[in-house]
């Protein structure tokens, strides 16, 4: 069988809000991040039951270990 993969980007950090470049820095969610976040769970959940076969289909979520690529990984299987 196939395999999938999406892939997401990290939602609003209060640098993206004020406009500033990260880069390794860490910089955490904004509301609006974290709503995002949320938001990416809610698609990733109803793609997942569309394209699976087995509503049990395992699947693995990996991130950068920064902050805020965690904290939306977080949000994500969350939902």
């Amino acid at each position: 069988m196939p395999k999938e993969i999406f892939i997401l980007r990290h939602g609003q950090t209060e640098f993206n809000a004020a406009g500033k470049l990260q880069g390794h820095c860490n910089s955490p969610l904004t509301e609006l991040g974290r709503a995002q976040a949320k938001a990416y769970g809610v698609a990733l959940q109803q793609q997942l039951r569309q394209s699976a076969g087995n509503p049990e289909q395992e699947f693995q979520l990996v991130s950068s270990p920064l902050g805020r690529a965690m904290e939306t990984a977080a949000l994500v299987a969350e939902v």
